[in-house]
């Protein structure tokens, strides 16, 4: 535990520790995140207000660490790993944080005690893998102290001077800390973060928050200033002086505090006040704190001895009358440091250039003395030189500062650091020797580190700019790899050119088999393969997998046959394929790329389910997501693997456990494709339960988080599920254009068909619902019937097989033949591919046609045994639909008092509660079933029932008589 430094209740504020003392209960009680943003101008007390409340709260685990103003040369995460390194260092039995090996190794990279960190990111997949793991491993650990402890309090104070990695991860501890009593309190000055201040986002998003509260610190009132001032107001002249430093402080009590020490006069700045209070000071004090001023942070006893070269009485001597006179205050770890940031930022401004030179370059010398260039020394280096003026000692220190900020995982800072160092290489010139590489790997590493930031686009211009600085003929290798990074951000942007310059980085990279060309092809498969470039795909992983086994390269052979096993499985050889994706996966796992292991498992599971072998899908994805959680790679690969779950769950008819697991998958808050995957299956689930509304808004989410997705089978999919409930909207001609742009942008493919029969079924069911108010010509139709021919020429998976079923009979509805041996036929498929909604769909259809054909009893039969699948799995939607057939066909009969909905005896029951008033929670545990379970009976209710509130449904069971 980090002891606060001001136990004692600060004056006034009363009201203020029972706003945090109310949070930490309710955390504790709720088990789960409050937030408490504590704002206030500088001198207000923020610090004062949290120590105290730290001091007195009981039973609570209580982390503290600190944001620091140096110039981009504070550790990344420093305020965390402040926090987080008393408790990883001392675990006791009270505390035990309990970590397996990867989480150590994963946090490791914060404190380096925990053992050796993982090896050094080296391209893009490193690079999305150790953030990812981190975060997950730090969320995971705070979980496990607030359950264990009772209570943890996460205190990040000075929250304005933090630095990008800081801020990431608090977004998304933010977000993410659920299920756990956790308080998490941080110190902002409010009133100086505008809109363009680094910190505006997060603060932002905080504030959105339903767990946030902010507290803000505004001036004492006079009795409070004179109470809080009364100790000190002895030493001034008289009452008119009180007054005056009451009336000046203007409710401030730092500033209060220091014009009521300044005891003669009262300044017109608090700057000329501190300096005031300084030059009373005598010259060794003076010299001190100028050193302490210019180090910025912290500095020991023992260093700040040598570098004043005064004799140990001497150094004492004076750092006591800075600690007496409370400027400087003793750290927890022994060292001295300014006791307000206004005070350091006052000396330090005052420093003379050629004084403030010769004491960065002191500095500088004690540094590289005491460990040279690493991790927060390196940082610290790079400041002191870039002040002293020592170009080239500064950009040596800026790519050692660079290369530690990547180690530990803190891509912004690593970032702005090697592009520091860019940008002063020509005024260095042996910039190579001093950092042991070139210009180009300089700019390349800058790419890197944008993989997983907010700026894409700046990596792209970065990675070009890396490319200028090679002969690609002289170094051929390094330049092919670039290129392949290069093509990785254009797809990430969604530029289709990102193929074309994986190609480059195959004809760069030259025919001699070598580790970097088995590594370029590796990524030129996947990227053809996402295309839907199936055939080229396919030889350009073989050739991948045999140079990665000529040149030893096991992690591009575990790769390319991941790629080629999926290739195969999608174009029906199974068994083949299989063996591939599980001997890749097997291979990955041998050299622990637990990335790589996680892909092969999102492929296979896929792969599985557009073959039909839905349950077998589903079975695989369910031993994936163990494995991501454990390896802290839950919210992006694990996103994926139950994403498939959801995507194979819906088709089956498992809709209340689809919507379960989507709505977990969400609450993830996935980014990217990963996102947009959750979201997709989180609307299908919703659509199908009879929530259009909640489906149309998952859609919308899905959508943002797809951004410019250059993967048309992806976008194909999005296209599926969303023309599906814009149809359920009435927005026909909105369902028919998405679909088919959809279709074209499929057009050219090479794999197998998968979701072109879907589309057109979606256009051809938009064509008939349009045909009174806005007819379609006759050449749309037969576009989209030609468009899926041609797909199914190239081989169909067998979720296609059920697709063209329904196409078929859709067709033959258009052309207004009679359609009941087409329907009968693709209920057949659906329902010996046991694809539930679908078969009911289909028999509905069928009853329709009967009824047309003027065959009762056998519309009768289909529309009782659709009706009946519907109201097993839940399908709301489905059962609204067999209910207005129902009442069209004469099913129904409208003169039957006792139950006009045909409602089952448990819809009754639920009905009947409903009634009563009961939320879902409540009818659940009245009927001793889940609150889920009862949503979806209320669904179905109001479906049957053609009501769209439960208020409505209450009342129409009142007027029917239902209940008596």
């Amino acid at each position: 535990m980090t002891l606060p430094r001001h136990p004692e209740p600060p004056v006034g504020r009363a009201d203020e520790l029972a706003i945090l003392s109310r949070l930490a209960a309710a955390a504790r009680r709720d088990a789960d995140l409050r937030v408490a943003l504590v704002s206030g101008d500088a001198g207000m007390g923020k610090s004062h207000l949290v120590a105290a409340f730290a001091a007195g709260i009981e039973d609570a685990l209580v982390m503290v660490g600190e944001c620091l103003d140096l110039g981009g040369a504070t550790l990344p995460y420093a305020p965390l790993v402040q926090a987080l390194r008393p408790v990883l260092r001392e675990s006791t039995a009270d505390i035990d944080v309990d970590l397996d090996a990867p989480a150590r190794a994963a946090l490791s990279r914060l404190v380096p005690e925990l053992g050796p960190p993982p090896e050094r990111a080296q391209g893009v997949a490193d690079i999305d893998v150790g953030q990812t793991q981190l975060y997950e491993h730090l969320l995971a650990l705070l979980e496990r102290l607030g359950r264990r402890t009772g209570l943890l309090v996460l205190v990040i104070e000075d929250l304005h001077f933090s630095e990008p990695s800081t801020r990431d991860l608090l977004a998304f501890l933010s977000q993410n800390l659920t299920g756990a009593p956790v308080l998490l309190v941080a110190t902002v000055r409010g009133g100086e973060v505008t809109r363009r201040h680094p910190v505006s986002r997060l603060l932002t998003a905080l504030r959105r928050g339903s767990r946030t509260t902010e507290v803000t610190l505004g001036p004492l009132g006079t009795v409070a200033m004179t109470q809080l001032l009364r100790p000190l107001c002895e030493h001034l002249p008289d009452q008119h002086a009180v007054d005056e430093v009451l009336e000046r402080a203007d409710g401030n009590p730092f500033f209060g505090l220091e014009l009521a020490r300044s005891g003669r006069r009262v300044p017109d700045h608090l700057g000329d006040l501190l300096l005031d209070r300084f030059d009373e000071l005598a010259e060794p004090t003076r010299e001190v704190l100028r050193l302490v001023a210019a180090a910025g942070d912290s500095i020991d006893h023992d260093l700040l001895r040598r570098m004043t070269g005064m004799e140990e009485t001497a150094v004492t001597r004076a750092l006591r009358e800075a600690v007496d006179h409370r400027l400087l205050v003793v750290t927890g770890d022994g060292a001295y440091r300014f006791r307000h940031a206004l005070l350091q930022e006052v000396v330090h401004d005052m420093l003379l250039p050629g004084e403030a030179r010769r004491l960065h370059q002191a500095l500088a010398a004690a540094l590289e003395a005491d460990g040279g260039l690493r991790g927060r020394h390196a940082a610290a280096l790079a400041r002191h030189h870039l002040i002293a003026g020592d170009v080239a000692r500064c950009l040596e220190a800026s790519f050692a500062a660079g290369v530690s900020a990547l180690d530990a995982v803190a891509y912004v800072e690593a970032q702005w650091h090697f592009e520091r160092v860019a940008k002063l290489w020509p005024d260095v010139p042996d910039a190579g020797e001093r950092t042991g590489t070139d210009l180009a790997e300089v700019l390349k590493k800058a790419a890197l580190c944008t993989v997983s930031g907010h700026d894409r686009r700046r990596g792209l211009s970065l990675a070009r700019q890396a490319l200028t600085q090679l002969d690609p003929d002289a170094d051929p290798r390094r330049a092919a790899l670039i290129q392949m990074w290069i093509g990785h951000a254009m797809q990430h942007l969604g530029d289709p050119g990102g193929v074309d310059a994986y190609r480059t980085a195959v004809a760069t990279v030259g025919e001699e088999p070598t580790e970097e060309r088995a590594r370029v092809l590796a990524a030129l498969a996947k990227g053809l393969m996402v295309t839907n470039q199936a055939v080229e795909a396919e030889d350009v992983a073989t050739e991948s997998i045999v140079v990665a086994r000529q040149v030893g390269s096991v992690r591009d052979e575990a790769y390319s046959l991941i790629t080629l096993g999926t290739i195969e499985m999608a174009r029906g050889d199974h068994d083949v394929g299989r063996t591939h994706l599980e001997e890749g996966t097997r291979l990955a796992a041998d050299i622990n790329r637990i990335d790589y292991v996680l892909r092969g498992h999102t492929n296979l599971s896929h792969s599985l389910m557009v073959a039909g072998q839905l349950e077998a899908s589903i079975a695989v994805a369910q031993r994936g997501v163990p494995l991501a959680r454990a390896n802290g790679l839950l919210r992006s690969h694990g996103v994926y693997q139950q994403a498939n779950m959801v995507e194979a769950l819906v088709p089956l008819g498992r809709l209340a456990e689809a919507e379960e697991l989507a709505e977990e998958n969400v609450a993830l808050s996935p980014d990217g494709l990963a996102g947009a995957h959750a979201y997709l299956g989180q609307a299908e689930a919703r659509l199908l339960l009879g929530d259009v509304d909640g489906a149309s808004a998952a859609v919308a989410s899905a959508y943002r988080h797809m951004g410019g997705t250059a993967e048309p089978h992806f976008a194909a999919r999005a296209a599926v599920v969303s023309a599906g409930v814009q149809q359920a909207l009435g927005n026909h001609g909105a369902a028919l254009e998405e679909s088919r742009s959809a279709l074209v942008a499929l057009r050219n493919g090479q794999g197998p068909a998968r979701y072109e029969a879907s589309l057109a079924c979606n256009v051809l069911e938009a064509v008939m619902a349009l045909a009174a108010s806005a007819p379609v010509p006759n050449q749309v139709v037969e576009d989209v019937v030609a468009a899926v021919d041609a797909a199914t020429a190239r081989g169909q998976t067998a979720l296609h097989v059920a697709d063209v079923a329904r196409l078929g009979a859709l067709s033959a509805q258009l052309e207004g033949v009679d359609t009941r041996e087409a329907w009968t036929a693709a209920a057949t498929v659906h329902d010996e591919m046991d694809l539930a909604p679908g078969h009911a769909r289909c028999l509905l259809s069928l009853a329709e046609a009967e009824l047309e054909a003027g065959d009762r009893a056998a519309a009768l039969a289909a529309w009782k045994a659709a009706t009946r699948i519907a109201d097993d799995i839940g399908a709301g939607r489905l059962v609204m639909a067999a209910t207005t057939l129902g009442r069209r066909g004469g099913f129904l009969d409208p003169d039957r008092v006792e139950d006009p909905y045909e409602l089952t005896n448990r819809e009754m029951e639920v009905l009947r509660l409903v009634a009563d008033g009961l939320s879902n929670a409540q009818i659940g545990a009245e009927l001793f079933i889940t609150g889920k379970t009862a949503s979806v009976h209320v669904s179905n209710i109001l479906a049957k029932m053609g009501v769209a509130s439960r208020g409505q449904a209450a009342a129409e069971a009142h007027r029917a008589g239902l209940f008596g």
